[in-house]
């Protein structure tokens, strides 16, 4: 499975590609009301409901078959949302997602243990392989080399 990685500018964000389609992420700002969240799924998502709506979001519409789809969710969340320097999942589509990262963290020790999750729910006999693209630095605003001097 193959998943690039890009940084955006200006946000403490980074994109995941993936060569292999994703499950549907259910949109937790729309569980529980009220929900004040910028996050499809963070650390205050209820997992148990946030793992049921995946099953109705996926039932017949994700390739890859589950045996007991609402455990294996929820598993998968549980693992995801604690991963170190995750904020939260800010959009999720087919063959990506968009992290927000804390600001202290290694934007790429998040995408790998992102990707890592992916891989062991949905495609254990697959190999990773992360890539990490640069995108052209801003024309305006400093960058990190410019503030450490």
């Amino acid at each position: 499975m193959k998943v690039v990685v890009t940084k955006h500018p200006y946000a403490n964000q980074i994109e995941l590609q993936f060569s292999h389609e994703l499950p549907v992420f259910a949109d937790s700002r729309q569980l529980c009301s009220p929900r004040y969240s910028n996050w499809i799924l963070d650390r205050s998502t209820v997992l148990t409901e946030y793992a049921e709506a995946m099953v109705c979001e996926n039932a017949g519409a994700f390739s890859v078959e589950l045996v007991d789809p609402w455990r294996h969710y929820l598993r998968f969340v549980s693992e995801l949302i604690v991963i170190p320097g995750l904020v939260g999942i800010a959009e999720a589509h087919r063959y990506s997602l968009l992290l927000q990262v804390g600001r202290c963290f290694q934007e790429q020790r998040v995408a790998r243990a992102a990707a890592a999750a992916i891989r062991k729910y949905f495609y254990s006999a697959e190999k990773l392989s992360l890539s990490v693209e640069h995108p052209e630095e801003p024309a305006n605003g400093p960058t990190i080399s410019d503030l450490s001097s």
